[in-house]
């Protein structure tokens, strides 16, 4: 008997961070919550996956973003109604070093905030993506959960400033 196997696509993504903690999330053109990245190109096959990644991010957030891409933090699947196909999304932290802004015209807006004053809601995802929903929620529920514990030497978040439709605690 012969076994079949599920076909995915592959996506990278990055949690880009900048210094101060703030990480960047986007609203793509259907309203839900995004990171920079994306499939990986018929013929990238054989690239290192800094260099799709970079090519990825540029293309969504414009040439003049530098960063360094670190270790992966999570991971989900889609299903993509347009193309048939699932998804395999792999998110990775990378470091905000230079570079302005500007998005392409898969996103409508972004925002830096930083996780602790992040509250995700469902409205913020599609329906149907409740892996990434769970998949972000668990990432940064994690992140607030140790970073609460003591540590007399960590200063105190700045607050956030930029509106956003991602929804703040107060």
């Amino acid at each position: 008997m012969t076994k079949k196997f599920a076909f995915f696509q592959v996506s990278l993504k990055i949690l880009l961070k900048k210094k101060n903690g703030k990480v960047l999330l986007l609203r793509a053109r259907k309203g839900d919550i995004d990171l920079p990245g994306g499939r990986i190109d018929s013929g990238e096959e054989k690239k290192s996956l800094e260099e799709i990644v970079k090519r990825e991010v540029q293309e969504e957030l414009g040439g003049d973003i530098v960063f360094k891409l670190g270790r992966p933090l999570f991971q989900y699947r889609i299903y993509m109604h347009r193309t048939k196909t699932y998804e395999f999304v792999v998110v990775y932290e990378a470091q905000h070093l230079e570079g302005k802004i500007t998005l392409s015209e898969e996103h409508k807006e972004y925002l830096w905030i930083h996780p602790r004053a992040l509250t995700l809601l469902p409205a913020d995802f599609r329906v149907q993506d409740q892996e990434k929903s769970g998949a972000f929620r668990a990432y940064f529920d994690t992140w607030r959960s140790l970073r609460s514990l003591p540590n007399p030497g960590r200063e105190k978040t700045p607050p956030t400033l930029a509106p956003f439709p991602v929804h703040e605690k107060a």
